[in-house]
């Protein structure tokens, strides 16, 4: 997403200003999820409190991608609003998984 924020504002019909705020956005949860799985392979879970953090995480992420999708539909083309549609999906899902989740935690 950042390194192609360029064409990628082309191609959606968005502002690049708001596709690198994506790409750091997703980048930063990669950083956390992926220090949480690094922990939980080494026989660590994460703490409830840890897992909570990245549930709240991605049902944000997921809210905050449903309102600009609807927010640019008039504006974006059809791929920048399906990208922003599929984002708040596929993130909804992952905090809906890990909430069920939650009880495993350490």
């Amino acid at each position: 997403m950042l390194a192609l924020s360029g064409s990628l504002s082309a191609w959606y019909a968005l502002p690049r200003r708001l596709l690198v705020a994506m790409g750091v956005a997703n980048l930063l949860y990669a950083s956390y999820s992926g220090t949480l799985a690094v922990r939980a392979s080494t026989g660590r879970p994460p703490s409830r409190p840890a897992l909570l953090t990245l549930v709240g995480g991605n049902a944000a992420w997921a809210a905050v991608c449903a309102m600009l999708a609807a927010a640019t539909a008039a504006s974006a083309s059809w791929a920048g609003t399906a990208h922003l549609g599929l984002e708040a999906l596929f993130v909804g899902g992952l905090a809906w998984a890990e909430w069920l989740r939650r009880g495993e935690a350490g």
